[in-house]
């Protein structure tokens, strides 16, 4: 396993209780079902916070050394991105006195993989409507 797999965190979060388990890559396994371990109640995939604890029904608890403190962060400064569209804004405004229309139109996507958001901006002020529009 890499190195880059040791930092790969999946965060469970119970809807019953609100438990949250957080695995290593090498940790997480889909046979442990997808029902938390405190209160068998049905469990969904969250974010891992920053600073959030490695906690999972596979550690030792009576180890202190297997609960460090994880930073999330080196997890986007190695993001190899992977942009997903997310949604579009169009929009224009007329302008009386010229007679042209200034025409926006606003992407939203965000990483797959790290969650980082990124907008492009298209502005264009004509008579007709343009192709990208």
């Amino acid at each position: 396993m890499s190195d880059s797999d040791k930092l790969k965190l999946t965060t469970l979060e119970c809807l019953d209780c609100g438990y949250r388990e957080v695995f290593t890559e090498e940790q997480f396994r889909f046979t442990d079902g997808l029902r938390c371990h405190v209160c068998d109640g049905y469990v969904k995939p969250a974010l891992t916070q920053k600073g959030e604890m490695i906690r999972n029904r596979r550690l030792n608890i009576n180890n202190k050394n297997m609960n460090p403190p994880i930073d999330v962060s080196p997890i986007k400064r190695q993001c190899t991105h992977k942009f997903i569209h997310l949604d579009t804004k169009n929009t224009k405004e007329y302008f009386v006195t010229t007679g042209m229309t200034l025409y926006t139109r606003i992407d939203y996507f965000f990483c797959e993989k790290c969650l980082e958001e990124k907008e492009n901006r298209k502005s264009e002020t004509s008579r007709t409507k343009p192709e990208w529009y």
